[in-house]
């Protein structure tokens, strides 16, 4: 397993361990000499939509050439990664990897179009973004131990809202369910912002949500934050505990954002992407840019990103099995 704060380690060291002249020796010399284009598997507005276009910028100016996002939503992310697995490996095309299509989707459809760590080759783990486990103010209980007990005590009572069947929303709190023991009741949305107000309005009483999202309604009491689904507790709500200090070891369930190739890219292209997208990750001007809007930033190596889109691809199938989920 790779731990979050292990990647993020490596990140930091990344620019002082790096050889100076090791990666150029093994870059092509004509790479890139057009436009790149980042295709983001959803509508612009979301958290790989953001992220695709700060990186994009920075890269631009890193490589002087074009990068060119295009947004293809669609069927969780499906649409776009199937374009991408089944374009030219040659460092023109590039997908921002999201863990729906990128490791969720692996589980979730069975006639899946393209291998989710077969057709792409890992270029690099730009960011998470936390979640957080929400509940309605009129939930008597402000801690995940009491959250667990009374969950306990109750079967059946308590309710949990998502964005819809097989999103990271929901399959957090099937697998909170599983690793606990619960019986709760999951009630699916068309979509993110009904589930935010379903909970806001009293319909459920529980959500796993993304910080960048939730803080709002956090910090006007609209609802309260039970935990942290990361390994760490996090730098916007520094005093919610981790899924982890309250009863539940080794619970990890965050939304990332990273960099993908087709399958096939030649290793200096891939070498030279990699040293080019985390060195803008690491500038204080992306970084500022992307912790302003609640990502954590990871910067990790090809190597590291392929360890952790195995380690997704079977947790979240294991979990997917385990609650029986279907697609919508």
């Amino acid at each position: 397993m790779v731990p979050l704060r292990a990647l993020l380690a490596g990140a930091l060291a990344f620019c002082a361990a790096l050889p100076s002249g090791a990666v150029a020796q093994a870059q092509p010399t004509d790479y890139p000499n057009r436009p790149i284009k980042f295709v983001v598997p959803f509508a612009p507005g979301g958290t790989a939509d953001s992220f695709g276009r700060i990186i994009g910028n920075a890269l631009a100016e890193r490589i002087g050439q074009p990068v060119v996002v295009e947004n293809k939503p669609g069927a969780g992310g499906v649409i776009a990664a199937d374009f991408v697995a089944k374009a030219a490996p040659d460092g023109y095309t590039l997908m921002v990897a999201d863990v729906g299509p990128n490791a969720v989707a692996a589980g979730l459809f069975p006639k899946l179009p393209y291998d989710a760590l077969k057709d792409f080759t890992p270029v690099v783990l730009g960011t998470t973004v936390p979640m957080v486990l929400i509940a309605h103010p009129s939930v008597p209980a402000n801690d995940l131990r009491a959250l667990l007990a009374l969950a306990r005590d109750k079967p059946g009572v308590l309710n949990f809202g998502s964005a819809g069947a097989g999103g990271i929303s929901h399959l957090a709190g099937e697998m909170m369910k599983i690793e606990a023991k619960l019986d709760m009741v999951h009630v699916p949305y068309k979509g993110g912002s009904q589930s935010v107000a379903g909970i806001v309005g009293g319909e459920t009483q529980l959500m796993f949500i993304t910080g960048s999202t939730g803080l709002p309604h956090i910090k006007s009491g609209k609802v309260k934050a039970i935990a942290v689904a990361s390994g760490d507790r996090v730098s916007f709500l520094p005093d919610v505990p981790t899924m982890a200090e309250g009863g539940m070891p080794g619970f990890a369930a965050d939304t990332w954002s990273g960099i993908v190739a087709p399958a096939g890219m030649p290793k200096p292209v891939v070498d030279k992407l990699a040293r080019e997208l985390r060195a803008a990750l690491q500038s204080s001007a992306v970084q500022k840019q992307l912790t302003d809007r609640g990502f954590q930033v990871l910067a990790a190596s090809p190597e590291d990103f392929g360890r952790f889109l195995e380690q997704e691809v079977r947790k979240w199938s294991s979990v997917i099995k385990a609650a029986d989920v279907k697609p919508e």
